[in-house]
């Protein structure tokens, strides 16, 4: 299953959240669910991130995080449904898993506890989340719908080479698949570094776009404009100049992310609250009923193994941006 998402999904995406979730202090203590989840119609195995808010006059906050059964529930019910104008399709179990490799933090490590659900995915379907606990009939749930993953990459094509010229643009063309609000699309460069009698494949991931779809209807083409000259930039600020070494091209494969409204909602308000209005304490963004986090949709799609044009892999070798780098 994809468990990553890149860069500026990555911070909110599902393992950097599953990792860290934000302390939430409430005046007069109540029963709260804090709930992160992404589905990916491409996925049969989803995972959630499920923990208990917590207040405790008596013990400093971040004594608490650290112990296991302050931050998830002893015993709850967990439940996906998939919904149609409100009316249950099916349902899935939701079941918890053990885990014994949490990063050092805040919160308790190394164990950690993720809910999964295998299901297969029916875009049709909004999505709706259930948690239960009988023993004080507290209830929470959070509902998206799931991007379409029936949508089109028409450039780059399967068939053509990467063409990369600094005194144009490089286009990317694309459909907006239904109920994206977010795109992210990545350039993976391979190449081959040689020193001597060593080989070494390496690559770099390079940022073309990262936008909010704030114009772009369901299945509308949408093409992407690059500007050729950021790529040999960008080449020339992330690779190292050593005489020693011999580089050859070798191919690129494109990245397409998507993500929900639900998400995009989220990062867009955290961002205000890190900005030059933060001093304003806007309220955290949630759609989850009865609790807090983020249940949304995420999707990716990737353009694998394209080959350079010679004219590109020359302007790699001979550029002046670039020529420096030994490229053959």
């Amino acid at each position: 299953m994809h468990n990553k998402l890149l860069k500026f999904f990555t911070p909110l995406l599902f393992l950097s959240i599953s990792c860290s979730t934000d302390i939430d202090f409430f005046d007069k203590w109540e029963e709260k669910a804090i709930i992160y989840g992404l589905i990916d119609p491409f996925d049969s195995l989803h995972s959630f991130r499920i923990n208990r808010a917590f207040l405790d006059p008596n013990q400093n906050a971040f004594d608490v995080a650290k112990n296991h059964d302050s931050i998830y529930f002893d015993n709850i019910d967990v439940k996906l449904y998939s919904i149609d104008n409100e009316n249950i399709i099916d349902s899935f179990d939701v079941y918890s898993s053990d885990h014994s490799n949490k990063d050092t933090g805040v919160f308790s490590n190394p164990d950690h506890i993720i809910y999964q659900a295998e299901a297969n995915i029916n875009p049709k379907y909004d999505y709706k989340l259930v948690l239960k606990r009988p023993e004080t009939n507290y209830q929470a749930s959070a509902t998206t719908s799931i991007i379409d993953p029936d949508f089109a990459i028409i450039q780059p094509s399967t068939v053509s080479k990467v063409v990369f010229f600094s005194d144009k643009v490089h286009r990317i063309k694309y459909s907006m698949p239904e109920y994206a609000k977010s795109v992210d699309i990545k350039l993976q460069f391979f190449y081959t570094e040689k020193q001597g009698a060593t080989e070494e494949a390496k690559s770099l991931t390079i940022d073309l776009y990262n936008k909010l779809n704030t114009s772009h209807n369901s299945n509308e083409i949408v093409t992407v404009e690059i500007s050729g000259i950021s790529f040999y930039s960008y080449l020339r600020n992330n690779l190292s100049v050593n005489n020693d070494l011999i580089r050859v091209v070798d191919s690129a494969q494109y990245h397409f992310y998507f993500i929900g409204e639900q998400i995009t909602n989220y990062i867009r308000v955290q961002n205000a609250q890190t900005g030059i209005i933060q001093s304003q304490s806007l309220p955290d963004y949630t759609n989850v009923d009865n609790g807090l986090g983020i249940l949304s949709s995420k999707i990716s799609k990737t353009v694998f193994s394209k080959s350079f044009s010679d004219k590109t892999i020359d302007s790699i070798s001979c550029s002046y941006l670039t020529k420096d780098l030994n490229f053959l």
